[in-house]
């Protein structure tokens, strides 16, 4: 997950993974 950080766009796109994740978790 660190080594994304070389990589903008992709650390993005799982950011928005990991915001999907806690917000099913908040859901629930």
């Amino acid at each position: 997950f660190l080594s994304s950080f070389k990589q903008p766009g992709r650390f993005r796109a799982e950011l928005e993974k990991v915001k999907l994740i806690l917000k099913r978790k908040g859901h629930e």
